[in-house]
């Protein structure tokens, strides 16, 4: 077979020009964007007399004769890029203080997925760059969230636990690729196609929530033995699912499977899932996937099934949800197979073990640069005598809470914990991310 060199490469040329317009085109999209939002708000920024249309730096402004201004810095909550300017908590801080008569300038240094060491490279840069009159006299950071973006799972040997370091601290370099909008446009599609999956929330309503979360409790309680036992269940689901099929999974026979637990997950679990997960609230759809786990324990670790379903929705909803670690599934795993310790020589538990020994390891390195890069922003703070303010997320962030707490006290700098004053708004709406 003669290969069509000639053509072969105008195909390359033409892909990676393809590629490059693209980019171009999104980033330019990106400016507009930009641009558009501080026109609309009417945005005087000039920190460090410079601006980074993508950064989407905002200072709102005091009374002229003010001689106090507040840094925030941080990630995307502190960006707001999913809302207008008006509705990020730089904008409201600035309003409250307004209100009390304070007379404050408020800058919007947010970066999306800006991690902790992101946030001191961008923090230290503008303090060498700012005029001493200009310097702020407070910064308040929000971070953490996103620095697991920027660790991988490559080079991990899992099958070798005492042969896993933690590596020295460092900054990361972000990989020039992950700075194309190209593979930024490429993860969240990525994301919301994933997010689709779960994500069916219907009609569904709480009355129907309620029915299945005590059918479920039932049959974990009862252990049902006979045939017209489950067929008491079997009508009832089969019933209340009428109208709803689409929260179900499973062939046409889903409400009369003989493998009983396998009913139980279709009819019982998946949907309660798809409810939570339409709600946004994926820390509670693990929740429920982890009870199934440690009560069904045969199913859930079975080497039998061509398609382990329940394993590859917990990696799914471990993509959302902000509660557990990989200690946290580590602690699952082993309590969920106390009572049947065969299962952990399957093949399938091997896996998870292996992967999720992988991703402690990189949590570690995570926790590692996180806690060193605090270090170095305290030091800032010392250097340029400004005030430093830690935040914690309203959502259950957990490591990156815990991590605010823990240098807020050892530290002695002031702590807003959000997630403590937000957690009984945040339980009341059921949404955790």
């Amino acid at each position: 077979m003669k290969i069509n060199k000639p053509g072969i490469i105008l195909f390359c040329i033409s892909m990676v020009l393809c590629l490059v317009f693209l980019e171009s085109g999104l980033r330019i999209s990106g400016y507009m964007f930009q641009k558009s939002r501080n026109n609309t708000f009417s945005i005087n920024v000039d920190v460090a007399n410079t601006y980074d249309s993508e950064r989407d730096y905002e200072n709102f402004k005091g009374r002229k004769d003010s001689k106090n201004t507040i840094w925030s810095i941080g990630d995307s909550f502190t960006n707001a890029g999913n809302v207008d300017s008006e509705q990020s908590y730089p904008a409201y801080l600035f309003n409250i203080l307004q209100e009390r008569e304070y007379n404050y300038n408020v800058v919007n240094l947010g970066q999306c997925e800006d991690p902790t060491w992101g946030v001191y490279n961008r923090l230290k840069d503008l303090l060498s760059k700012t005029p001493k009159k200009k310097k702020p006299s407070v910064v308040i950071i929000l971070a953490g969230v996103s620095d697991p973006f920027y660790f991988t799972l490559s080079g991990v040997e899992p099958l070798k636990r005492e042969e896993q370091k933690v590596t020295d601290f460092y900054l990361p370099e972000t990989p020039w690729y992950k700075e194309l909008r190209i593979y930024k446009a490429f993860r969240h599609i990525r994301l919301e196609f994933v997010n689709r999956t779960l994500n069916k929330s219907g009609k569904f309503t709480p009355e129907m929530l309620g029915v299945l979360d005590k059918t479920y409790d039932e049959i974990v309680e009862n252990r049902p033995k006979n045939v017209s036992q489950w067929k008491k269940y079997e009508n009832k689901l089969e019933k209340l699912f009428l109208n709803h099929r689409e929260f179900v999974d499973g062939s046409k026979n889903e409400f009369s499977f003989k493998d009983k637990p396998r009913f139980v997950f279709n009819t019982l679990v998946i949907p309660r899932i798809r409810y939570f997960t339409g709600k946004l609230n994926y820390n509670k759809a693990l929740d429920i996937l982890i009870k199934f786990g440690e009560d069904f324990p045969d199913y859930f670790w079975s080497d039998e099934r061509n398609v382990p379903f329940a394993l590859h929705m917990m990696s799914q909803l471990m993509l959302f949800q902000s509660k557990y670690t990989s200690t946290d599934l580590d602690t699952f795993m082993n309590k969920s197979t106390v009572t049947v310790p065969h299962l952990r020589s399957g093949e399938l538990y091997t896996q998870a073990s292996n992967f999720f020994i992988a991703k402690k390891n990189v949590e570690k390195q995570v926790l590692n640069s996180r806690k060193k890069t605090w270090e170095k922003i305290i030091e800032l703070s010392h250097l340029h005598k400004f005030k430093l303010v830690i935040q914690t997320y309203a959502s259950d962030f957990t490591e990156a809470n815990k991590m605010a707490r823990r240098i807020s006290e050892n530290s002695k700098i002031l702590l807003v914990d959000n997630h403590k004053e937000f957690k009984e708004k945040i339980q009341m709406l059921g949404r955790a991310n």
